[in-house]
């Protein structure tokens, strides 16, 4: 199955797997809080008609209520402590997103359309 870009998903919500999580740096997101603009980066990949579409969350290593509500969609605690000991429990962890489509204005990628995810959602056993 073929990875599509992420921009053929329609926004609403969507089940999928977490198949990387990891703490990186990035420049822009730097601020007195956080000097080394760290944050954790989840990427989902959703499974469609057309074949499988991965999207990737960057939260802020500083917004520990969006990190805990992660941890929480991908049904485990929110980490105490160390975050680094806790990311790799995420991998392979189904979760519910909700994305939303945006033009990107920036960088590499300007005027691009892609699927990003606008909220983790309790994941319940059901659907």
């Amino acid at each position: 199955m073929s990875t599509a870009i992420a921009g053929t998903l329609p926004p609403g919500v969507h089940v999928g797997v977490v198949t990387g999580a990891e703490i990186g740096s990035f420049p822009w997101r730097s601020s007195p809080a956080n000097v080394h603009g760290l944050a954790l980066k989840v990427r989902v990949e959703i499974t469609t008609a057309d074949g499988a579409v991965r999207i990737d969350d960057g939260v802020d290593i500083t917004n520990t209520g969006r990190i805990a509500t992660v941890f929480r969609a991908a049904g485990l605690r929110p980490p105490h402590g160390d975050l680094g000991e806790h990311i790799d429990e995420l991998v392979g962890r189904q979760v519910e997103v909700l994305t939303r489509n945006i033009r990107v204005a920036r960088g590499k990628n300007a005027g691009v359309h892609r699927a990003v995810v606008s909220s983790w959602l309790p994941l319940i056993a059901t659907r």
